[in-house]
């Protein structure tokens, strides 16, 4: 009986999807993030969907499994559903798939547009339900890297070089122009934030930020042991439970920026300048073995590193930032 129920959801989901009326804005948002801009073949990729919704919303997620999610020419390894609490009161629901491929015949290749469905609840003595509509998360394009040698090579042609013109002579000026702009509006918004705190939107709770990094710390301690002797998967951990925390807190999108935007990016949104500071020189450090060709010697720092992470986490200024 469950097995016929949930095939006739199946078969309702494009029906109900395509009562979506165009125009209409939906009651969610959808965002998309990568880990990475490009890989080696055969190498993993996470691919993180987060939509914010609000309570009368109910997302549909039986299409996300490794048989109904065509991907190609990507191959689903791991599918990973958390549901969250966001800010003013709604709902979100975070899914990061890790990905695959084995394409070797392409410079570069993208993730195909994602449905997901949903329907809202309406208010009534019967609880009704509207149809199920859907919203797409975006085609991501990825750079595709391969050990491979092409079965032809075009030799090199030595030609003399172009000359700069004006407007690449211009260019370094335009940019520090718009980077003196850049900074005086950071100056500005910084300024306006310290004088008009409590006009700040969308911040957390405290006792939701209490359960944000007790969930991250736990996370912690599992995935460490988990990833192995590797310094790679290690340091990886420890920068992606980190990252995590960072987006949760302050709603930004840690887990596709570099250490020093990410640093910005907490600087931007009125964190303590020196956990801002600590935050960015961990997360090199975790990059550097993880991307590092030299691994020698990180077993001595995994201690050492991961009690520096789990002290920066336990900070009693994220809960009363």
């Amino acid at each position: 009986m469950k097995k016929i129920v949930l095939a006739a959801l199946l078969l309702a989901l494009p029906c109900g999807a395509n009562a979506q009326q165009p125009g209409k804005t939906p009651p969610l948002e959808v965002t998309a993030q990568l880990d990475k801009t490009a890989i080696w073949v055969g190498d993993h990729l996470r691919y993180t969907i987060r939509a914010v919704y609000q309570p009368n919303v109910e997302l549909v997620l039986d299409n996300f499994t490794k048989e109904r999610l065509p991907l190609a020419p990507f191959v689903i390894r791991e599918i990973d559903i958390r549901h969250k609490d966001w800010a003013a009161g709604k709902k979100a629901a975070e899914i990061t798939l890790t990905l695959t491929t084995f394409e070797t015949r392409k410079g570069d290749i993208s993730i195909p547009l994602v449905p997901l469905y949903y329907f809202v609840r309406e208010p009534g003595a019967a609880d009704k339900e509207r149809p199920v509509d859907s919203i797409a998360a975006p085609a991501m394009p990825v750079g595709l890297r391969s050990a491979l040698v092409a079965e032809s090579l075009m030799p090199r042609t030595n030609k003399p070089p172009e000359s700069p013109g004006l407007t690449r002579a211009l260019l370094p000026l335009g940019l520090g122009l718009a980077g003196i702009l850049a900074l005086g509006a950071y100056g500005g918004r910084r300024l306006w934030r310290r004088m008009h705190p409590d006009e700040i939107t969308g911040q957390l709770s405290r006792e939701a930020r209490e359960r944000v990094v007790r969930e991250s710390l736990s996370r912690l301690h599992i995935a460490v042991p988990a990833s192995g002797e590797d310094p790679r998967e290690w340091s990886g951990a420890m920068a992606s439970t980190l990252r995590g925390m960072i987006s949760e807190l302050f709603q930004i999108p840690g887990a596709a920026q570099t250490p020093e935007e990410i640093g910005t990016a907490l600087a931007r949104a009125g964190a303590d300048v020196t956990l801002a500071a600590q935050v960015k020189g961990l997360l090199g450090q975790c990059d550097e073995l993880r991307y590092g060709r030299d691994s020698s010697g990180a077993e001595r720092l995994r201690a050492q590193l991961l009690q520096s992470v789990e002290a920066l986490m336990q900070s009693p200024r994220w809960v009363s930032a």
